[in-house]
């Protein structure tokens, strides 16, 4: 069976091989759940159970979760399975070839005719109100289209790794995603169906990794987003998994930030276009920076590579905070090395949790 939406470019949803489950397509807001959640997933049985019985046990339960296994080999066909018959009628599993993470998502977007659709990575975690909160937040304003939350990392194992992002919209939306792009992962969004059938969706051009934030700004062309400062996400980052993609992650950064400076929803100046892009550039070496220090396979010298990159386009980023917090970072690290580095983010996350729980300080809601 083929699914196909021109809305997500042609072909772009992919051919589904087979199916266990085979949902009956909605047609109309009334007949199918508010909210529709796509898990891709290519190899993911070490993480794909947790991740699900986290979107399961929201407090919120009108939704329904769209499984697309992009071409796995590690017995999810078999996993599927043997769910209880009631978690199978809430969850359906979808297939198709290795296309990559843009062509499941599409393909759970075009399955779908849910009036809000939410994304989770299948290694991620939502803590259980997220759901909840942010379509309570889209209910309440219906001018906003798109609500992100907050995430904290952790590792494989699921230890906190003590970065939390954590970071608000810009005034002016479109350029400040431009320049940076605070939405930390797809896993922290909530993005009403209208608008994605309005722009499309995810560009299967790009490399992955980059390819949200062009949406996003695709998105904030014309539509409104709102940030909810609280940590409803955990990210997990694993060691070695990104070290051989920087480099094309850095790359694909450019393409995005060129390809929406190509046509910017408002009229800029040649001056401030290079303005824009020298600074955007900058940033994404700033953002790369972090890369090498954000897993346990630590590497000091590709970060400061990095921020010397940023340096150069725009020099005046080296004073600012996030810099100088990427030095101090690099600094601890040389001095105290990796794994007394390591121990103390963890010992500061777990105390900081243990604060919360007694209010001494509010729960994980900013840096």
């Amino acid at each position: 069976m083929r699914m196909s939406d021109e809305r997500y470019g042609k072909g772009q949803t992919g051919v589904i091989q087979s199916d266990i489950s085979q949902p009956k397509l909605a047609t109309g807001k009334d007949d199918c759940p508010q909210v529709a959640v796509i898990i891709p997933a290519h190899n993911a049985m070490a993480y794909l159970p947790e991740a699900l019985t986290s979107v399961l046990n929201q407090t919120y339960q009108n939704f329904e979760v769209l499984i697309v296994d992009n071409g796995s080999e590690d017995g999810i066909k078999s996993w599927y399975a043997q769910l209880g018959e009631a978690v199978r009628t809430k969850v359906r599993l979808y297939f198709q070839v290795n296309q990559g993470t843009c062509w499941a998502r599409n393909t759970g977007i075009a399955a779908t005719r849910s009036p809000y659709v939410a994304f989770i990575d299948a290694d991620d975690i939502w803590l259980p109100q997220k759901l909840e909160r942010q379509v309570a937040l889209l209910e309440r304003n219906p001018e906003i289209s798109l609500v992100y939350c907050w995430s904290a990392t952790i590792n494989s194992m699921g230890a906190p790794l003590g970065r939390i992002y954590a970071e608000r919209l810009k005034d002016n939306v479109w350029a400040g995603l431009l320049v940076r792009n605070v939405i930390s992962t797809p896993s922290a969004v909530l993005v009403r169906r209208s608008c994605l059938d309005e722009v499309g969706g995810f560009d299967t051009t790009l490399f992955a990794y980059i390819e949200d934030k062009d949406l996003w700004l695709r998105i904030a062309r014309s539509h409104q987003l709102m940030t909810m400062p609280e940590v409803l996400v955990q990210k997990r980052r694993h060691p070695f998994s990104m070290s051989n993609h920087w480099s094309a992650m850095e790359k694909a950064s450019y393409q995005v930030i060129d390809k929406a400076l190509w046509s910017p929803p408002f009229e800029l100046s040649d001056r401030t276009l290079r303005v824009l892009r020298r600074k955007s550039y900058a940033e994404v070496n700033r953002h790369m920076a972090w890369k090498p220090l954000q897993t346990e396979a630590i590497n000091v010298r590709t970060s400061l590579g990095y921020l010397i990159k940023a340096w150069r386009y725009q020099p005046l980023c080296i004073v600012s905070k996030e810099s100088a917090k990427l030095v101090f970072v690099m600094v601890t690290i040389s001095l105290v090395g990796p794994q007394r580095y390591l121990q103390g983010l963890r010992r500061i996350s777990r105390l900081r949790q243990i604060l919360s729980q007694r209010k001494y300080l509010p729960p994980l809601r900013q840096c």
